[in-house]
């Protein structure tokens, strides 16, 4: 996952962790040193002689299970362990002391930390094991007594597992979220490239082609000591294309913006200056500036690409609106004369008008028709 700051949430949580953690280590501490202190005030002249190892021994155990935590759950266990059977040995010893309480303390902490199936087996031998001591070293009452207190941590604990488990859930959830937030991100910058990118090839590609084409011309009648007013024709001509381009750049900036101009507008004036027949069916409807946008794009690559492969052939471009919602449909008689464009193109265009339209969930298609060649777009309402 990429680097940033964590969500609010997903902060909130680890805080939460940190603090808890912390304070954990501090409740220990003072569980462990008051543990201590209540065991040797509860025993009395030899008794030292085994409260003092037990104790220790009760002490190192649960430091090492803390210590030792992150090695995985058999360092826990054995730690565990280890403290429970030194407390059970101090109560089985001193009936009077506080061993027992190791027990009370153990359970939900192997609870947090432990697998399911361990603790389950740990759990009984806890309880089975301490009740045992209270009834042979005391009496019944206390075996049910501290049988009661067992099975109560017990519930502690699985709610602190529980609670624990939710709140991980949560953090894992919320970083998923901002990686997939993240992914998103960097599909629309993605997306927003390619459609910039096209937008650069549609107003270069019709424009610049088109200028090339008319200087070619231009350079041609020089060569042949052609009339001075042919050859201004042309350069006036590539005059013409350049501000169109100019004009184009500034209608996909506002397209881009979200504002366009009325699509009929747009593709009869195209049509126009390419010297096709233009028609539109349907009544003038209103579309997103993105529909227009694409709209335009494929009339102006349908006439760019007939005046290059196909000069002097008769187009036809048909505009046709309805409820279920618009489409183009441009087609050229095929040249009058065998003809070899000069490659100015990059290859892209008919790829890009398809691109267009599997973004708008549309249709496109650009495949010879009788003598000619035919482009259809439609786009659904």
């Amino acid at each position: 996952m990429s680097g940033g700051p964590l969500p609010p949430a997903v902060e909130a949580v680890t805080k939460h962790h940190r603090w808890y953690g912390g304070a954990s280590d501090t409740v220990r501490i003072a569980g462990g040193v008051l543990y201590a202190a209540l065991a040797f005030a509860t025993v009395s002249g030899r008794q030292y002689l085994y409260a003092v190892p037990l104790v220790l021994v009760t002490l190192a155990g649960g430091s090492y299970a803390r210590l030792l935590r992150d090695r995985g759950p058999r360092h826990v266990l054995a730690g565990l362990t280890t403290a429970v059977a030194a407390g059970d040995a101090f109560y089985a010893l001193a009936p009077r002391s506080v061993g027992w309480a190791v027990s009370l303390v153990v359970l939900p902490w192997a609870l947090g930390r432990l697998p399911v199936r361990w603790t389950e087996v740990f759990g009984v031998a806890v309880v089975t094991a301490v009740s045992a001591i209270g009834f042979l070293r005391d009496s019944t009452a206390v075996a049910f007594g501290l049988m009661a207190g067992c099975l109560g941590v017990t519930l502690i604990g699985f709610s602190v597992r529980t609670a624990r488990r939710q709140a991980a859930d949560i953090a894992r959830l919320l970083v998923s979220e901002r990686a997939a937030r993240t992914a998103a991100a960097r599909s629309e910058m993605l997306a927003e490239r390619q459609r910039l990118a096209r937008e650069v090839h549609d107003i270069l590609g019709h424009t610049l082609s088109a200028q090339v084409m008319c200087l070619e011309n231009a350079l041609l009648l020089l060569d042949r000591d052609a009339p001075k007013e042919a050859v201004t024709k042309q350069v006036e001509q590539a005059q013409r294309l350049a501000r169109a381009g100019v004009m184009e750049t500034r209608r996909a900036v506002y397209s881009l913006r979200g504002t366009a101009r009325p699509a009929p507008e747009t593709i009869e004036r195209l049509a126009t200056e390419a010297n096709a027949e233009f028609t539109c069916f349907g009544e003038d409807r209103a579309v997103s500036p993105e529909v227009a946008l694409t709209l335009e794009r494929a009339v102006q690559e349908a006439l760019t690409n007939a005046r290059k492969y196909a000069p002097g052939a008769d187009v036809t471009v048909h505009l046709q609106f309805d409820e279920e919602g618009y489409g183009v449909d441009v087609t050229d008689t095929g040249a009058r004369e065998p003809h070899v464009p000069t490659d100015t193109g990059t290859g892209y265009g008919l790829a890009g008008m398809r691109e267009r339209a599997e973004l708008l969930n549309g249709r496109f298609d650009a495949a010879p028709f009788g003598e000619g060649f035919r482009v259809r777009l439609w786009i659904p309402a």
